[in-house]
């Protein structure tokens, strides 16, 4: 994703299927099809991009958008190799926003009033200090398309990215603090205002893509463990991973 961004070009479509395995063999990976790519000086907002459960916000309400909306994917695939099973799970734009709003919360009303399509899944209100914009009730949104909506494919086991840590049983302290800082960069890709967004550079200096987290003495068999699962990736010394400078 960082070496996308600075050649300048979105992917446009990440999800799960387009990542493959160099070999059976090896455990290192490739980004595929970029059939959908775009220079990022030729992006335009109202352009529906992505596959619609891993569509950003951006995108969902024709905003302007950028690498961002790359990072949202990657947010999603993330979530996906967790989760084993679709963060938000649609058919229809409508229902990716409708469980966008339930996780993360309601894009701000500035956001709102600038996307394009903002008035097919919001309905702008006069409130006592101006207009405010609400999400469209299932039925409202039926009534004026042919779509079929579900109103029951959110994963109720979760409110919230938080609850994320304690859907599996924890195995140690140091199990918890690392889904602790996994579920902090998930918040951080999966920010709804694209602008508030972590980029990719900084991503690749968060806690759990450095492991710093896992310094703790009381961590260093986790630690361990986790650099032999990844040792397969290490071309130089496969046998003897690298932990991380304290």
């Amino acid at each position: 994703m960082n070496a996308l961004s600075e050649a300048g070009i979105v992917h446009c479509d990440l999800k799960p299927d387009n990542i493959m395995f160099v070999s059976k063999e090896q455990r290192k990976i490739k980004l595929i099809d970029f059939g959908l790519s775009l220079l990022s000086s030729r992006v335009r907002p109202g352009v529906m991009l992505q596959a619609t459960s891993y569509r950003a916000p951006e995108i969902l309400l024709g905003l302007p958008f950028d690498h961002g909306i790359d990072l949202w994917g990657t947010g999603c695939i993330l979530a996906f190799l967790y989760l084993r099973c679709n963060l938000f799970r649609a058919r229809f734009g409508y229902e990716t926003v409708r469980q966008v709003v339930q996780l993360l919360g309601q894009p701000e009303d500035h956001l709102l009033c600038q996307g394009i399509y903002t008035r097919k899944y919001f309905l702008e209100e006069e409130g006592g200090d101006g207009p405010t914009w609400r999400l469209k009730t299932p039925e409202e949104y039926m009534s004026g398309t042919h779509e079929k909506i579900r109103t029951d494919i959110r994963n109720c086991k979760y409110q919230c990215l938080d609850d994320l840590v304690h859907i599996y049983p924890l195995r140690s302290p140091a199990d918890h603090e690392d889904r602790r800082q996994f579920v902090d960069l998930l918040k951080c890709l999966l920010t709804v205002n694209s602008e508030k967004r972590i980029s990719s550079s900084r991503a690749l200096q968060h806690p759990f893509i450095m492991m710093s987290h896992l310094l703790d003495p009381g961590y260093e068999s986790y630690l361990c463990d986790s650099m032999e699962m990844m040792s397969s990736c290490n071309e130089e010394n496969p046998s003897k991973p690298k932990l991380p400078k304290s």
